[in-house]
């Protein structure tokens, strides 16, 4: 986008949308959505936070949570969710502690189900499961 390599490339840039926000944002989710959760902080990482606030998408339940627990996370929810995703799957190689390294393999088996499941914004843009005026959260 910054330094077109082509005349296609051009094209695209006079004729699309090219804030590197939206775009950053799309690339980190699509990486958590393929587990690639170090990408995902690099791009995530370079998304100005006035972006993330005109977003209308909130994280309302905790990832690590095997019960649905409401929060209140901020808008850096995706961010914070692929670091600790990330520093998880680093942990789970390094440690050799077995009872220590099913914890870490649990909250990261958590955190990979509720991404696709209850805080389906970590992943997804929109679901499809919800329709218009069902209350749900």
């Amino acid at each position: 986008m910054q330094h077109p390599q082509s005349e296609f490339d051009r094209y695209l840039n006079a004729r699309g949308y090219t804030n590197s926000d939206y775009l950053y944002d799309i690339l980190g989710t699509q990486c958590l959505r393929n587990m690639r959760y170090a990408d995902a902080v690099m791009y995530f990482g370079q998304v100005d936070e006035r972006y993330k606030n005109h977003l209308n998408v909130r994280l309302y339940c905790d990832p690590f949570s095997v019960e649905r627990k409401e929060i209140n996370a901020s808008s850096d929810f995706k961010y914070d969710f692929a670091r600790e995703m990330a520093s998880l799957e680093k942990n789970i190689g390094r440690v050799v502690e077995p009872n220590r390294k099913a914890r870490l393999l649990l909250k990261f088996a958590i955190g990979i189900k509720n991404s696709f499941d209850v805080c389906w914004v970590l992943t997804q843009y929109y679901r499809g499961a919800h329709y218009f005026g069902q209350v749900c959260f």
